[in-house]
């Protein structure tokens, strides 16, 4: 007989695997010798590598948010931009939010629960890596067919298009 396992289960799972890829991704990116001194350096939230480990993790988030729910057509990344008039790179916390666009057929509840359940299992995850995080770690805009043409690159304005992380094949 197979066992399945529960949801949360999963998502704890899947969370514990998405902050350890994001974790190598950093240490590979960074050139370091182990990942304990990638996590170091993103805990002390260090700019270079928290750049790193938080586009990783919002990668590893929209694989598997698009492949749990069939009504996601394409995730991405909005740009971290500084507040109003000012330049430079923005700070940046390891427990800042990571802001997703999440291009849906549907806006449903479903759809919002899913990313509910997977920061609360962000959340627990860091907590036991002893960062201290609160519920918020991912926001997202939930856009649909008639709002498509935010995430277009030929859309303008004064803000960048956002990054890819997922896109669907029609």
């Amino acid at each position: 007989m197979i066992q399945q396992t529960a949801p949360v289960e999963d998502l704890t799972l899947a969370a514990t695997n998405m902050v350890d890829g994001a974790i190598a991704v950093t240490t590979g990116r960074l050139h370091l010798d182990n990942p304990a001194e990638a996590f170091m350096r993103v805990r002390d939230n260090d700019v270079t590598a928290l750049e790193y480990f938080r586009y990783e993790l919002a990668h590893q988030i929209a694989m598997l948010s698009s492949g749990m729910d069939p009504t996601i057509n394409a995730v991405y990344l909005e740009h971290e931009l500084p507040e109003a008039e000012e330049l430079g790179t923005p700070a940046l916390r390891v427990t800042d939010p990571v802001h997703l666009v999440v291009y849906s057929e549907h806006q449903t509840a479903a759809l919002r629960s899913l990313f509910e359940a997977i920061d609360r299992s962000l959340v627990d995850v860091f907590e036991q890596r002893g960062i201290n995080a609160a519920p918020g770690l991912i926001t997202i805009d939930i856009i649909d067919q008639q709002e498509a043409r935010r995430v277009s690159a030929s859309a303008g304005g004064f803000r960048p298009p956002p990054v890819t992380l997922v896109l669907k094949d029609d």
